[in-house]
C-alpha cells in the first residue's frame, strides 16, 4: 500500500500537521534524496523570492547577484 504524503496549509508555524507530512514524504522519498530534494526546492523557493524582490524595487537589483551567490549551496 502506497504512503500518502498529506497535504500541508502554510500558517507560518512547523506544527505536528507539518512535521507528520515530513515524515510521511521521508517514507516515501527517502531521507537523504529526500533531504537533497527539499533543499533544492527551498533554494529555488528563495530564489524566486530575490528576483520578485528586484522586480519590485529596482533598487534591489544591485544586491540581486550577492543574494544568488552567498545564499545557495
Amino acid at each position: 500500500m502506497a504512503t500518502t504524503i498529506p497535504t500541508v496549509i502554510p500558517i507560518g508555524r512547523i506544527g505536528d500537521v507539518t512535521l507528520k507530512a515530513l515524515d510521511a514524504f521521508f517514507a516515501v522519498r527517502g531521507k537523504g534524496s529526500g533531504e537533497a530534494v527539499l533543499l533544492r526546492a527551498l533554494e529555488a523557493l528563495q530564489g524566486e523570492r530575490y528576483l520578485w524582490l528586484a522586480e519590485r524595487r529596482p533598487a534591489n537589483e544591485a544586491f540581486l547577484y550577492g543574494w544568488l551567490a552567498n545564499r545557495f549551496g
